[in-house]
């Protein structure tokens, strides 16, 4: 869908819930803005600038790829839904 759910959720409903859930969730950095005629969100991304990621003490970690045990397969054809 074009948009990515606009027919779905945001002509129905609006942007507001969207945008007030994240300030909501993320007070200290979001708040509410209104932009191109409607509600959205607005975050302030400094506070993260300086975040750098620490390796956690005594933490051992592979090298290399970990797929968490997936197997890609080959899915068979379901004639049934075409």
């Amino acid at each position: 869908m074009k948009g990515g759910n606009t027919d779905e959720f945001y002509s129905k409903e609006g942007t507001l819930n969207k945008s007030q859930m994240l300030v909501d969730m993320h007070p200290d950095v979001t708040k509410l803005v209104i932009r191109w005629n409607r509600d959205h969100h607005w975050v302030n991304y400094r506070p993260f600038r300086k975040n750098i990621l620490k390796k956690k003490k005594g933490l051992t970690a592979k090298r290399g790829v970990d797929n968490f045990g997936m197997v890609l397969r080959e899915r068979e054809k379901d004639n049934a839904n075409r």
